[in-house]
């Protein structure tokens, strides 16, 4: 069976669009990407004070899974130089399934969809952006979502810095 997944990921520590090309990389070599967000820019979610992320959901599909495409999940982002760090600290990479065209699923290693996704704007422009259609499984629609989203932080498409030598 193919597996249609939809994957957040986000990246606040230097150099941000380097571990999210690196991560997409990797899933490349397991998958196809189906669909790539841009890039967003938001501020950082639960904990403040901390710099901002860029965000992105792509649109994976495997044959993995759920529980293999978490664990390749987590490999990558050690791969790819994610270290330990608090509850919603800073993150070279994250990676969160946040949906996909199975049944739900709930134990004690994951959930999905993913518990909070519908909170988080981060993950609502973006997966807009790859799924226009998409439904949450009580049939609410992507702008409703955001209609209702709790989370009223900023968010914007991310503009590449200008290159300074």
């Amino acid at each position: 069976m193919t597996y249609s997944y939809y994957i957040a990921a986000g990246s606040n520590i230097h150099p941000r669009r380097e571990y999210i090309n690196r991560a997409v990389s990797a899933l490349t070599r397991h998958g196809r990407i189906a669909g790539e967000s841009p890039l967003y820019r938001s501020a950082a979610y639960g904990v403040r004070e901390q710099a901002e992320f860029l965000n992105a959901v792509l649109e994976w599909h495997s044959d993995l899974p759920p529980l293999e495409a978490l664990a390749l999940l987590k490999r990558i982002e050690k791969e790819t130089g994610r270290r330990e760090s608090f509850r919603w600290g800073p993150r070279e990479i994250d990676l969160d399934i946040i949906d996909y065209n199975g049944r739900e699923w709930h134990d004690e290693q994951l959930t999905i969809p993913h518990a909070d996704f519908e909170n988080r704007l981060f993950v609502l422009y973006p997966l807009r952006d790859v799924a226009p259609d998409y439904r949450n499984r009580r049939g609410q629609t992507l702008t409703r979502l955001i209609e209702n989203c709790s989370d009223r932080g900023e968010i914007s498409l991310y503009t590449p810095e200008a290159y300074v030598p």
